[in-house]
């Protein structure tokens, strides 16, 4: 009060009646606009809010859309692996001492493994025309010729140790002198059949292939392969020391490897990376 008094008695010295009056008038006027100026930044402070709160949203929508579209072609598989599934450097004591996976398919000579097709499992790779179905009928013909568990062997059984990796030319050899092995002997083989045959005719489509480690439902360390197989878009398992009809009927009813429960990934890798376990 005692402000008001003095600012009052200022005014009565300094101006008239009238001036007085604007003067009044313009004080209210601009308390006003400070009132106006903070609801405004309030209002802007509430906006930038909510748009930071939609931007958000927005990108979590588009990572779901991306995530859920990742099967809806190949392109966009492949697309999505190569965002998600990173490449690693992962060793394994395959019988030499820690190497890098991928070592475990060298050497793989391409001719060995088209003849092997030709003149073993009498297919001509050549007269069929879709790749998915000439993995097909590589894996049906080769689990007919060598069904399981007639064909399995421990590696301890095989090579008197616990655990040894063939390489695929060393497969072909065994199977050519109609030896035994277990899953990794005979994932490394049917590795160099696909591959052979991708190599020769579909040289792009090497991605779709992969050997992967997994743990099965019982506990136990498994070697088997994926393919990604068109229109699923996402691994199929292919069985190697399994019943024969485990591949087929996941073939034919598009049990994918990811969302099987027998199954849980590991790991992966191919002739070029080994690959870390996808999250997603």
């Amino acid at each position: 009060m005692r402000l008001f008094y003095k600012f009052n008695k200022w005014l009565d010295d300094h101006y008239s009646s009238d001036d007085r009056e604007d003067i009044i008038e313009l004080e209210v006027d601009n308390s006003a606009l400070h009132i106006e100026m903070h609801n405004l930044r309030a209002d802007i402070d509430d906006m930038e809010s909510a748009l930071k709160s939609q931007q958000e949203t927005i990108k979590e929508l588009e990572e779901t859309i991306k995530t859920n579209n990742k099967h809806s072609s190949l392109t966009t598989f492949k697309q999505w692996l190569e965002d998600n599934v990173p490449q690693a450097a992962i060793k394994y004591d395959f019988g030499k001492g820690e190497q890098l996976c991928r070592e475990s398919l060298w050497p793989r000579t391409k001719s060995l493994h088209l003849d092997f097709i030709k003149k073993v499992l009498k297919i001509n790779i050549y007269t069929i025309k879709d790749l998915d179905d000439t993995v097909y009928k590589i894996n049906t013909v080769f689990d007919k010729k060598y069904p399981q568990p007639y064909w399995y062997e421990t590696e301890y059984e095989s090579h008197g140790v616990i655990d040894l990796w063939e390489n695929p030319d060393q497969t072909i050899d065994r199977l050519i002198k109609r030896k035994k092995g277990d899953c990794d002997m005979f994932g490394s083989g049917k590795y160099g059949l696909i591959k052979a045959v991708i190599d020769e005719l579909y040289p792009s489509e090497a991605w779709r292939l992969r050997v992967f480690i997994v743990r099965t439902i019982s506990g136990e360390t498994h070697y088997m392969l994926g393919w990604v197989k068109k229109a699923v878009n996402d691994w199929i398992p292919i069985e190697t020391t399994w019943y024969n009809k485990s591949f087929q009927r996941a073939w034919t009813e598009n049990l994918t490897l990811r969302n099987n429960s027998a199954y849980r990934i590991m790991w992966s890798f191919d002739e070029n990376s080994e690959y870390m376990r996808s999250k997603l």
